[in-house]
């Protein structure tokens, strides 16, 4: 998954780290949503709560992730 490569080229203190993050969440939901694997919606669970840690309240991206983190909340909840 080319997400997962370039988010290993973003250290925790480079300021495109909080997108890449996200950028991953979302193929693994997708992902979620074709294969039906718990692993990969727990794992976007995951790096959306890190990406929003990253982001700072206000910030449109943050009330991206903050959706993004609800949504597959969710998610995992419809599937239980």
């Amino acid at each position: 998954m080319l997400c997962r490569c370039v988010l290993q080229f973003r250290p925790i203190s480079h300021p495109s780290r909080a997108s890449s993050l996200h950028d991953l969440a979302q193929c693994l939901a997708d992902q979620f949503r074709q294969r039906r694997t718990k692993a990969d919606l727990n794992e976007a669970i995951s790096l959306e709560q890190e990406a929003l840690l990253l982001r700072i309240s206000g910030d449109p991206d943050y009330d991206i992730s903050r959706q993004s983190l609800m949504d597959y909340r969710k998610m995992m909840i419809n599937t239980k």
